[in-house]
């Protein structure tokens, strides 16, 4: 999972958790879109 709860007290943020997932070769694409999905089911 991306992004913590609380990133400020961890000294980082979603933005540069996402960074750092593709630059470790996290497929990013894939990631949104099991996102979208999630998003739809609650909705």
């Amino acid at each position: 999972m991306l992004g913590s709860d609380a990133p400020t007290p961890m000294g980082t943020s979603f933005a540069r958790e996402w960074q750092v997932a593709g630059e470790l070769g996290v497929d990013l694409a894939r990631v949104e879109a099991d996102a979208a999905r999630r998003w739809a089911e609650l909705t």
